[in-house]
């Protein structure tokens, strides 16, 4: 069948046609179209057409559409001839005419356009008229198709609520759905006319640097519409589809959680959101707000538009739905250093509430690359002292137990389980809480909640490595010849001090190994200049010993912490040799932890490192010296043994979104 969707503009011929079959067979009327020829040009479905009236070909003309909510082609962007070309089409009834047939009907006629085309179940020339029962002035309009033949109504369908419109959105992403469909946007404030609703107001910031300056763009035309064509090139800033995009999505989720939990969806006594539209070089965010200040969702823009991205809008709403229902801290200082588990959880949660919403692992195939909850990463061997690296371990676990027991207990578990985490919870607190809500919830009789759901949630933590002691400790195995990277803060976000990072890498000594080498790359995506320090113990952890808070004094000028190793090496080392002449060889299963603290003014710190054992031990490095830089094979230093060379990555500020996404 062939679908089509009239968009009418006064002295304007419009055709859309989406083919569905090879060609389409001639219909009762004057128009017929010949056999299509499909393809993709720019994200866009393109079909080639001829029309041919009474036999006779018309024009051979492009014209791509889509189909829309009703059924139709929602989208023109090519016109056809005019009106003039088509030959010698019947005499179109006058206004006055068209008039006068609804006025018998009891319509008043509110708004009309025509001629136009028409292409659903007859095609043919048609009025588009809007009208409204005359006795009730204030009802609900009707959009009719009437034909240009005999005035037979093709179609008719009623108009929207002043809190509902259609809006032109992307399904999924520009990636994986790249056809815009034409969707119900619900929750508009009366008068209906801009993306101001029960529980999201879209903005666009006309200050792309802090969005200060910021108002809507988008508006709804006559017949309730926000019908915007997606702009896919990049910094353009002007784009009143990335607003529709945006109410879109987190107006539905909202819906969703409300209706399906009974979520009352409030945030510090706020039931909406602020969504913020355009930030330059930006990626997206989430911020919670106060009792003044509305929480708001940031979709910034890059070399893609966040906003173009429903995965990106359910994730940050995640981490609304966290913030309404869970209080917690995002890191706690300990013995060992940082412990970022309460981050991996906020993002990891995030992850489930936008793979629980879609049903698909898959999260931002859009955005830079994808992620999936469909991996085989582990606690410890993942944990790289970042909320989002952990988040996939978390995700994962969820997509797991997910796949055993069903979405709807899943869902239902993790909802009942949220305001039951703890507020400094590891992840074996989190799974805890998750086995006690799914065993409360069995023996309620909850549906869908069977009474093996605590068992399946433990053995999946198990399996990824959530009950593993070294995964709570952050002590991550690294074996020879491995790079492993790790993340910590630099003194923009620790308040002017040093901190050690999240994670000790854990070292067991092969037979026949002396010494062991590694090498360190720093990564900064703002240019600071290297700053870290690298700690070494010998067969216990690293210790921390943490300065209070209350003995900081107001410039934090006291160090906020200290630390107890056999060796610490300073000033951002390219390398390190562990141990040193004069010292004893290292043992066979013998155990090593290295921690790494920053001593940057960097926002983040990335440190990448990579272990290698030599049979002999090195040679001294010359007094007040960091070890010198050597590599694989070196001579210098005494290796006797040939090691893995492991290229590592370029730096880039692409490389870093590549493993830093959606913060």
């Amino acid at each position: 069948m062939c679908y089509a969707f009239p968009v009418r503009h006064a002295g304007t011929l419009l055709l859309a046609v989406v083919a569905l079959c090879a060609s389409c067979p001639l219909v009762a009327g004057e128009l017929r179209l010949g056999p299509a020829v499909e393809r993709t040009h720019l994200g866009q479905h393109i079909v080639s057409r001829e029309l041919f009236y009474d036999g006779v070909p018309v024009a051979d003309r492009r014209v791509v559409g889509q189909v829309g909510p009703f059924g139709r082609v929602g989208r023109v962007l090519w016109d056809l001839p005019d009106l003039s070309d088509l030959g010698s089409l019947p005499a179109f009834p006058s206004e006055a005419q068209v008039r006068a047939w609804a006025s018998a009907r009891g319509w008043s006629v509110d708004e009309y356009w025509g001629p136009a085309i028409w292409s659903g179940r007859a095609v043919g020339a048609a009025w588009i008229v809007r009208v409204v029962a005359r006795s009730q002035p204030d009802g609900e309009p009707m959009l009719l198709y009437l034909s240009a033949r005999n005035m037979v109504v093709l179609h008719a369908e009623p108009l929207l609520h002043p809190d509902t419109a259609i809006g032109r959105v992307f399904p999924e992403n520009p990636a994986t759905t790249p056809l815009t469909a034409d969707e119900e946007l619900t929750d508009l404030d009366p008068p209906g006319d801009k993306l101001f609703g029960a529980y999201a107001r879209v903005e666009r910031c006309f200050d792309t640097k802090t969005c200060d300056d910021r108002k809507p763009t988008a508006q709804r035309d006559s017949q309730g519409r926000f019908f915007y064509e997606p702009d896919l090139e990049p910094y353009t800033f002007d784009d009143p589809f990335a607003e529709v995009n945006a109410y879109h999505n987190v107006t539905r989720v909202s819906r969703w959680m409300r209706e399906t939990f009974g979520w009352n969806g409030l945030f510090d006594g706020h039931t909406w959101i602020e969504v913020r539209v355009g930030l330059a070089w930006y990626n997206a965010a989430f911020y919670s707000g106060s009792k003044e200040i509305p929480p708001f969702i940031v979709f910034g823009e890059d070399t893609v538009d966040f906003a173009y991205d429903s995965d990106v809008a359910f994730h940050e709403y995640g981490h609304a739905i966290n913030h309404s229902l869970w209080s917690h801290v995002s890191l706690v200082r300990d013995e060992h250093g940082i412990d970022m588990s309460g981050a991996g959880l906020e993002e990891g949660l995030a992850d489930i509430w936008a793979e629980t919403f879609a049903g698909d692992p898959v999260m931002n195939s859009y955005v830079v690359l994808s992620r999936t909850a469909d991996n085989r990463s582990t606690c410890p061997e993942w944990v790289k002292s970042e909320g989002h690296m952990e988040a996939v371990i978390v995700s994962a676990f969820g997509w797991d137990v997910r796949e055993r027991i069903g979405a709807q207990a899943w869902n239902n578990v993790v909802y009942r389980s949220l305001p039951f985490i703890p507020t400094e919870a590891t992840f074996a607190d989190f799974v805890g809480t998750l086995e006690q809500s799914a065993a409360d919830m069995a023996g309620e009789g909850a549906a869908g909640v069977g009474p093996e759901a605590a068992s399946i949630i433990e053995e999946a933590a198990v399996a990824r490595g959530l009950r593993d002691p070294a995964c709570l400790d952050r002590f991550v195995p690294m074996s020879e010849g491995e790079t492993s990277r790790v993340y910590g803060y630099g003194r923009k976000r620790t308040g002017g001090n040093d901190y050690p990072f999240g994670l000790q890498w854990r070292v067991t000594v092969p037979a026949g190994a002396a010494s062991m080498h590694m090498t360190f790359a720093w990564r900064s995506s703002s240019g600071e200049e290297p700053g870290y320090a690298v700690h070494v113990s010998r067969g216990a952890p690293v210790k921390v010993t943490w300065t209070p808070h209350d003995q900081l004094k107001d410039d934090n000028s006291v160090p906020a912490f200290a630390v107890e190793a056999d060796r610490t090496w300073t000033h951002a080392p390219k390398s390190v040799d562990f141990p040193v002449i004069g010292e004893l060889p290292l043992a066979p299963g013998e155990e090593l932890f290295v921690l790494l603290s920053s001593e940057t003014e960097a926002s983040t710190v990335i440190v990448d490192a990579t272990l290698y054992f030599a049979s002999v031990l090195p040679q001294p490095p010359d007094a007040g010296i960091d070890a010198p830089d050597v590599g694989p094979g070196s001579t210098a230093s005494g290796w006797s043994c040939s090691m893995p060379s492991h290229a590592a990555r370029p730096f880039s500020l692409v490389s870093v979104l590549l493993d830093i996404l959606l913060p």
